[in-house]
């Protein structure tokens, strides 16, 4: 009698979807920071970058990912227009959006919180542990990063 071993086909399809990585677009006009952030999460998500708002909500509408970082000062469409596009679009409007930038000032908070952010980071502040944790809030459930939590003694 043959020994089977393994999962069941439609057991694997199951698994397929419980490994498969979220899908995050970085959108964000410094191509170094996008690099960067992009090697430190390239291991959780499928990472894509955009250096510009207007083809960061372009990719944004084709991709339709679960997360986005958007950066706040660019140049053209800034994070505050991009984000209203992403916002007005009913096809991602529910898109959940980390917004992320240099300015540490409580009105640029203010603006993007009230433009439908989801979440606000300064870059000074965004460790990569951080940044993770961060985003893994703005998952559903069902795509929670399996992240070591630390304990403080």
């Amino acid at each position: 009698m043959p020994v089977l071993t393994g999962a069941a086909p439609s057991d694997r399809r199951e698994n397929d979807k419980l490994i498969q990585r979220p899908r995050l677009h970085i959108i964000d006009d410094d191509s170094e920071y996008c690099q960067l952030m992009k090697c430190h999460l390239k291991n959780y998500f499928l990472v894509s970058v955009s250096t510009s708002g207007y083809e960061g909500y372009s990719r944004t509408m084709s991709q339709c990912p679960d997360l986005v970082i958007l950066d706040y000062h660019m140049e053209g469409w800034d994070g505050v227009r991009t984000l209203q596009a992403i916002r007005a679009n009913s096809r991602i409007r529910r898109t959940p959006v980390m917004m992320l930038t240099s300015d540490a000032s409580r009105d640029v908070a203010l603006k993007t919180l009230e433009a439908g952010a989801n979440g606000f980071l300064r870059k000074d502040e965004a460790t990569p542990e951080l940044l993770l944790d961060r985003l893994n809030e703005l998952l559903p459930s069902n795509q929670k990063l399996p992240l070591e939590t630390k304990k403080s003694h």
